[in-house]
């Protein structure tokens, strides 16, 4: 949105599908009202909600307070075209139901025999738009099938596994999710391995698996299974803040969302346009025509192996499949981006200095916890925890500072945020010249963010140390 357009009092107009981030920036500007024109002939339904969850004393002010309706690409250029020759008014009346619910939320758990009290977090959402066949059928029957094997095959789980159908997805923005999360943060924050995700399998068409989103420690991971189950080599992509991604806060290793999606090639040939980026980027997504027919079952089997591989190497690793140093070294990029735009301004120096002294603590770790997985006893996870605790360890420190904005435990926006994104203010010192007491603020906001960023390195480096 471009912050010199007079959208005060007006309604706006805009091009695309819902966008929470778009719909809090233009009611921030004054907007009355807004009006999505969506991409093609079909409307697709959302939530323009900020707020992740249940709101809090903190940020129920951010709920939307203007009305947001949804039309279709036709209908949109038609009613633009009038209002621009014409000069008309618009009159928008909306209906709204707002309450507290009480929600079922249905979640199992399978046993493992090794380490039963460790276990890995596989969900998704069991409320859809319409028939929803795409977008969670397909999904909540992968779930239902999963629990079915891994329940046979008991016997075999190393740790336990931990399955969730979350209530609340879209018209509580992830509330199910988000409720879990706050009521059993401390079981996540002391047991929880990793969580998976699984949102919108089996799309027809979606052979693609190039942007399967996964965190960076986890990348070689999953790719290593993916090409294995697809003969693909994807570049994986940054987990977005969406699709029940609850968990960031408590700083747990998050795999997948959705992992196929229909290649570029084959929509462009189609004619579809990209929407949501959820159901393989199905042309059906979140509409009335989220019907059977745009299900794929070859495809969708092909994605349950990969959950199910998933799982399985997840559950029985004698030592977490997790490479940290990938993480740091991503960071160390970041930071330098973050220093090139501050310039001479602001001195990010300390924290590239503690996060190379990290990277260099994480190499020694991991000679370390190689050479023990090398004397381990044959299928003893047991004698790996040491590591493994650390691995976890290393997770509730690094990705809250990457992924999160806010304390732990407390869940952000749901608006994009980018690496290490409490720095992103670092990009506006430059055009603050003008305005010294701005520019002062930012530059002490960022002196205490870039603390906060240099106390996780130096804690969980000298953790290592010690322990090692």
């Amino acid at each position: 949105v471009d912050p010199n357009t007079d959208v005060k009092g007006k309604i706006a107009f805009c091009e695309g599908t819902f966008s929470p981030a778009m719909v809090r920036t233009l009611e921030d500007m004054g907007a009355v009202g807004i009006v999505m024109i969506n991409p093609g002939e079909r409307i697709h339904e959302s939530n323009c909600s900020t707020v992740w969850g249940t709101p809090t004393l903190e940020n129920m002010d951010r709920l939307p307070g203007v009305p947001v309706v949804s039309i279709t690409r036709p209908d949109g250029d038609r009613l633009s075209k009038k209002v621009n020759e014409a000069g008309l008014s618009l009159r928008m009346r909306t209906e709204m139901d707002v309450g507290w619910r009480r929600c079922l939320m249905v979640v199992g758990e399978i046993r493992g025999v090794d380490e039963p009290d460790s276990f890995l977090l596989v969900h998704g959402h069991l409320d859809s738009w319409y028939y929803g066949l795409c977008d969670n059928g397909t999904g909540n029957a992968t779930l239902l099938e999963l629990a079915r094997v891994l329940h046979e095959a008991k016997k075999g789980l190393g740790r336990s596994v931990r399955i969730a159908w979350w209530p609340g997805h879209s018209h509580g923005r992830y509330a199910g999710s988000t409720w879990y999360a706050d009521h059993f943060a401390m079981d996540l924050d002391e047991h929880c391995i990793a969580q998976m995700n699984i949102d919108s399998p089996g799309a027809k068409w979606a052979t693609n698996y190039d942007k399967v989103m996964v965190m960076t420690e986890a990348i070689g991971f999953a790719r290593e299974i993916i090409q294995e189950m697809s003969g693909q080599y994807p570049k994986g992509s940054r987990p977005q803040r969406a699709g029940d991604y609850s968990f960031n806060n408590i700083g747990l290793t998050s795999i997948y969302m959705m992992v196929s999606d229909i290649p570029d090639e084959v929509r462009k040939e189609k004619g579809f346009y990209i929407v949501g980026g959820n159901a393989g980027n199905s042309i059906s997504w979140h509409t009335a025509q989220d019907i059977i027919d745009y299900v794929s079952l070859d495809i969708l089997m092909r994605d349950t192996k990969i959950y199910a591989t998933t799982i399985c190497r997840l559950s029985n690793a004698l030592l977490l499949p997790y490479d940290f140093r990938k993480t740091v070294a991503s960071h160390q990029a970041r930071l330098e981006y973050y220093q090139k735009a501050a310039g001479s301004q602001f001195d990010l120096g300390p924290a590239i200095e503690a996060a190379k002294k990290l990277y260099d603590a994480l190499q020694r770790f991991y000679t370390s916890a190689e050479r023990a997985l090398e004397s381990a006893p044959d299928g003893s996870a047991v004698s790996m925890r040491k590591y493994n605790d650390l691995l976890l360890a290393l997770g509730r420190a690094l990705i809250p500072i990457d992924y999160v904005n806010l304390p732990r435990f407390e869940h952000d926006p749901a608006i994009p945020i980018p690496s290490l994104g409490r720095l992103e203010p670092i990009k506006d010192i430059a055009r603050l010249e003008n305005d010294p007491h701005l520019r002062n603020i930012t530059i002490n906001t960022l002196l205490r963010r870039r603390n906060q960023i240099v106390s996780v390195y130096q804690g969980i480096r000298k953790r290592l140390e010690t322990e090692l």
